[in-house]
């Protein structure tokens, strides 16, 4: 879409006082984060945990990123039917992934499964995110989208540097449910405080 204006910095606080974008930039930042947190040593955790040899493991990634096209598919269709609960039930299945492939993540078969639906879900997180974002902010499409994404580079870098540290303390397993609780505060997030309000907030001209 062809810009409206330049956005400069003194733009991007009122945007703050919208409370469905603040909602919706605090669900970001734990979906993202979490995802990052585990995400980031998942092939070590198939390697190490689950027994698969390098091999199956990039043919196992490689499914992972399919599945996330498809993902971003019913994200979108998602989305477009209501954007509050698409990011729920994405962060529900994030979370539940993670979780899952530490509680089961040390058989082949089931580890096989659970990174192909983590796959799907993660595909379906950038576009629920996102919608969600600009129908909270439709006024300010270009202001969200760059504090959508700063927030976004923030959470992948924090989230990865967290997740290593719990590897270096307490393990791999421990990675995977860490980050898992973290992605499903998303839904709770979302859901309770994301709701829409009789008064519409706006940001001042």
């Amino acid at each position: 879409l062809p810009p409206q204006r330049a956005i400069r910095w003194r733009d991007l606080p009122p945007l703050l006082r919208v409370p469905k974008a603040r909602i919706g930039l605090l669900a970001a930042l734990v979906m993202f984060g979490g995802q990052f947190f585990a995400y980031t040593y998942i092939a070590p955790f198939l390697v190490q945990i689950t027994g698969l040899g390098s091999g199956m493991v990039t043919g196992l990634l490689l499914a992972y990123g399919v599945a996330g096209f498809f993902g971003n598919i019913v994200g979108s269709w998602l989305a477009g039917k209501d954007a509050r609960s698409a990011v729920a039930a994405t962060a529900l299945v994030l979370g539940v992934s993670a979780l899952a492939l530490a509680a089961f993540g040390a058989i082949p078969l089931p580890a096989v499964a659970i990174i192909v639906v983590w796959g799907l879900a993660f595909g379906a997180m950038p576009i629920t995110t996102q919608t969600f974002m600009f129908r909270a902010a439709a006024e300010a499409l270009e202001t969200g989208a760059a504090l959508l994404v700063s927030l976004v580079q923030i959470a992948i870098a924090l989230g990865a540097t967290l997740g290593g540290l719990t590897v270096d303390g307490l393990g791999l397993v421990s990675t995977m449910v860490v980050g898992g609780l973290v992605m499903l505060l998303g839904a709770p997030v979302i859901t309770l405080l994301g709701r829409e309000r009789r008064v519409a907030a706006t940001l001042p001209n």
